[in-house]
């Protein structure tokens, strides 16, 4: 069974939402509850939070960007050092330069092996650095937020 879509639904998935549409959504909200007679809605609070929550995406996203152009750097060198190792392995040797070269490959992937590791801890600990600056803007936020309503 095929599923209905809602048009409008489907444009706003692929639709990105500006900040401006937004901001104007919200004076929107805020013009609803007056006419309503309700106390309208301080959302600076939420602007900040999501000002935050953008820092930390994009921060990941340039962390992930970097992290795949170095991956394939390291895979290209890689298939470069075992295309060059299986080429020198292809004509009849003696028994000490086939030792010589498979050696020499595997220290070669051993020492790939160790890049990856490497850059797989430089990930972990780029993240931890992009959640932690998430986490204490986010707490900043709410410790004004607490901080003006006690007031």
């Amino acid at each position: 069974m095929k599923q209905k879509t809602n048009a409008r639904a489907a444009r706003a998935i692929k639709e990105p939402v500006s900040a401006q549409d937004s901001q104007g959504h919200l004076e929107r909200v805020n013009a609803l509850l007056k006419w309503w007679g309700a106390p309208p809605i301080d959302f600076s609070a939420n602007e900040n939070q999501l000002h935050c929550l953008r820092q930390f995406t994009d921060g990941v996203q340039m962390l992930y960007r970097d992290v795949s152009s170095h991956q394939r750097e390291l895979l290209q060198r890689a298939g470069q050092d075992i295309n060059q190792g299986v080429s020198e392995l292809s004509w009849p040797r003696k028994p000490y330069e086939v030792l010589r070269v498979q050696s020499a490959v595997a220290a070669k992937l051993l020492d790939g092996l160790s890049r990856q590791s490497h850059l797989w801890t430089n990930v972990a600990e780029g993240f931890i650095d992009c959640y932690a600056a998430f986490a204490k803007g986010t707490a900043e936020i709410c410790h004004r937020g607490k901080h003006g309503a006690g007031q």
